[in-house]
């Protein structure tokens, strides 16, 4: 079922019809698909008038990663349109959808956390930041840091390129690779665990807009902030 999401500015008198699913392509891997009528024209203006800042804005000293300074994210999301967005994917609603489809590989899935279905919603915070890659950006194959259950990338591209795409493995050694479709509304969701190392990219001459989303394991200070 789609949702609608008002908007404010110039789209109050719009609303447009987003609705996400995920669809397991293999073993902790999901694919994503994200229904919005949204040209691409519309989205590439509105990505192109945000203040972007470099990824390794608030890097942690000692940290800092080359391949970000062709990286950029938005601190503060100015477009009404790009909120709305934002608000729907970061919804309890798709927040939901996320859960139920990492316990569909119940229970390789709850034996990695130990934490049952209906507490996983509590334990860990759902969130979505847009992103810009530059041509040139290079990402090794790698896992995520352990705090992050799992993560993924919706991409907002104009059209499916082998150019920008992400690459997954099966392990370290790079066997098995299945290169993911990066078309608008396509993405992914990966459980952060050994079988799941991927590597990203763009080697196109464009750039590649996308947003970044996780489920992420609460600090103890933001659990007991609920």
């Amino acid at each position: 079922m789609g949702v609608r999401f008002p908007h404010a500015g110039p789209y109050n008198n719009i609303n447009r019809r987003m609705n996400i699913t995920f669809n397991n392509t293999r073993f902790f891997l999901s694919f994503i698909k994200f229904d919005i009528d949204v040209e691409y024209a519309t989205l590439l203006e509105e990505f192109q008038k945000e203040n972007w800042i470099s990824w390794n804005y608030d890097t942690p000293m000692g940290h800092e990663n080359p391949n970000w300074n062709l990286r950029y994210k938005l601190k503060e999301v100015q477009s009404p349109l790009l909120r709305s967005i934002q608000d729907y994917v970061q919804s309890d609603v798709v927040k939901q959808r996320a859960i139920d489809m990492l316990y569909s590989f119940n229970p390789a899935f709850q034996g990695l956390w130990s934490i049952e279905k209906d507490q996983l919603s509590q334990w860990a915070n759902w969130h979505m930041e847009y992103m810009l890659d530059y041509p040139g950006f290079q990402l090794a194959p790698h896992n995520d840091y352990r705090r992050l259950i799992c993560a993924g990338m919706i991409y907002f591209n104009q059209a499916n390129d082998p150019a920008v795409a992400t690459t997954f493995y099966h392990n370290r050694n790079m066997e098995d690779p299945m290169v993911l479709p990066n078309g608008i509304g396509t993405g992914w969701l990966a459980v952060n665990d050994y079988c799941n190392w991927h590597a990203g990219k763009n080697e196109s001459n464009y750039n590649r807009y996308s947003a970044l989303i996780g489920l992420t394991i609460k600090t103890p200070e933001e659990y007991n902030d609920r």
